[in-house]
């Protein structure tokens, strides 16, 4: 029998002490699982993801697959700030032999434990191949079984870790087992809403060609005097411009309002910094 004492397992092996969560990694451990629970929309996934959940696991692309537990049929999501082409997301998805295919595989078959990998290990040739047209230094894979023993979801995070050299492939495996939960609530919530934008892209008439190119101007960071000048219009006008757009994005912010358009496809992401 494991006994407790001060509420510290007798038997380390089975917690050990350095992946506990305290002070501010508990704090924003249990903030993010607050946020989560109100996730009920794709944008909010997407802010979710690039914002608290970022703080607890960094990484710079998740990609979320759910089963359809009827047909069996993959609905396949992708989260990220840089821009992903289609093309390469569709070749690391679409084909029975794709890497998320091999992926999802492995962690089925290793019993639904959290894979870390780094890229050089023979795990990771075997299984991400060459990532379609994707590249990762790292790679962490973890997900949920349905009833019948088979996929439910899984979620694929790409250079896990990266901004945090603290978190050991350990560490990031016990932060998965604790995030992954919530994950897949989410997700869950996220693929009955009945108003999903990915179903129902917005169009030229939700938002005008003018409000398209204001925001777009937003994303760069410009201000509204600074867009006035640009387009020729006062900044009272380029203010009234974006308040309609709040609204018709049901959003509080210009950041918010940003981060939804990209996600809704309205605006293209900013090209990443690095290239």
């Amino acid at each position: 029998m494991i006994e407790r004492q001060e509420g510290v397992l007798a038997d380390d092996t089975l917690a050990p002490a350095h992946c506990g969560l305290v002070g501010v990694d508990r704090e924003r451990f249990m903030r993010a699982v607050e946020i989560a629970t109100t996730v009920r929309r794709r944008y909010q996934l997407y802010l979710w993801s690039q914002g608290e959940l970022q703080g607890v696991l960094p990484h710079a692309l998740l990609i979320c697959v759910l089963r359809d537990p009827c047909s069996g049929t993959l609905r396949v999501d992708r989260f990220s700030t840089a821009p992903v082409s289609d093309a390469a997301f569709n070749a690391f998805c679409a084909s029975v032999d794709s890497p998320l295919a091999r992926l999802t595989a492995g962690w089925v078959e290793d019993g639904g434990r959290p894979l870390v990998m780094r890229a050089g290990e023979p795990r990771f040739r075997r299984l991400a191949g060459g990532l379609a047209g994707l590249s990762a230094q790292s790679l962490a894979v973890h997900g949920t079984f349905d009833q019948s023993g088979a996929l439910g979801s899984g979620f694929v995070f790409f250079d896990v870790g990266a901004s945090a050299s603290a978190n050991t492939a350990e560490r990031c495996a016990y932060l998965l087992e604790l995030l992954v939960p919530y994950l897949h609530s989410a997700l869950i919530r996220v693929s009955i809403d009945p108003h999903d934008e990915t179903m129902v892209p917005y169009t030229d008439s939700t938002l005008t060609p003018r409000e398209v190119e204001i925001l777009r101007l937003v994303q760069r960071g410009v201000s509204n005097t600074d867009i006035g000048h640009t387009l020729g219009i006062s900044p009272l006008t380029v203010k009234n411009h974006v308040q309609k757009v709040l609204r018709k994005l049901g959003v509080a912010n210009r950041g918010q309002a940003v981060m939804k358009a990209t996600v809704m496809r309205v605006i293209p992401p900013l090209p990443s910094s690095g290239g």
